[in-house]
């Protein structure tokens, strides 16, 4: 048996494999990038990457997997998630989008690495104002997503009394204008909106601050 690869695709052939074989959806008008995968010479699968459907969602920094259809090669599926994800990334986009019905299970892209974060209440595009006939399914539909991970600004390093070193992040309890925490920021002892890092938290000697509770990474007071 042959290794599967990510290989690209032009729309109109992205087009054609959709229209072969997804169960319920047509070709789409456009798109920013396609991808198959391939097992040695034969493309088994596609996915086309584009514009998010939602207008509310499109934001600039998100792009949509509108359809992605295999012949039911294992783990092909899930190669083109991550593979959609990976060149999306690659061009600068903060985040991927995608639904699968509710009656799927989504394991494919649990497996890619995305999340569920959500689900449509279904419905039909079918409105007064603009009469349309429903050619897709309308029963209610799961969100996934993936996102890039946002990294901490790292602002100085310090070295402790007993050698230690510790790496001080924009989000550090140490950034709190004047309010010394117990513990250095990165030990894994505080959390930066815990009330422990509050100037009028407990470690000086009063109530825990209103609207703050501690977190259950915190360690408490010193």
């Amino acid at each position: 048996m042959s290794l599967l690869k990510i290989v690209p695709l032009d729309l109109a052939e992205a087009n054609a494999l959709v229209e072969q074989m997804h169960r319920h959806h047509g070709k789409t008008v456009g798109h920013k990038f396609s991808l198959g995968v391939a097992e040695g010479e034969r493309i088994c699968g596609a996915a086309i990457v584009g514009r998010p459907v939602s207008r509310h969602l499109d934001d600039g920094w998100t792009l949509e997997v509108l359809r992605l259809v295999t012949d039911g090669t294992k783990n092909a599926c899930s190669m083109l998630y991550a593979g959609s994800w990976r060149v999306a990334r690659s061009l600068g986009y903060r985040k991927c989008i995608t639904y699968v019905l509710a009656t799927e299970t989504g394991d494919s892209v649990r497996a890619a690495g995305w999340k569920m974060v959500g689900q449509t209440a279904g419905g039909s595009w079918n409105v007064p104002s603009r009469p349309r006939v429903d050619k897709h399914p309308t029963i209610p539909k799961f969100k996934f997503e993936v996102e890039r991970m946002k990294r901490k600004r790292v602002l100085r390093t310090q070295t402790l009394a007993d050698g230690r070193q510790v790496t001080h992040t924009e989000n550090c309890a140490c950034n709190t204008g004047d309010v010394v925490p117990p513990k250095p920021c990165n030990c894994g002892a505080l959390d930066p909106v815990c009330a422990h890092n509050e100037k009028r938290g407990h470690h000086y000697g009063e109530p825990m601050s209103v609207g703050f509770r501690e977190r259950p990474w915190c360690k408490g007071p010193a």
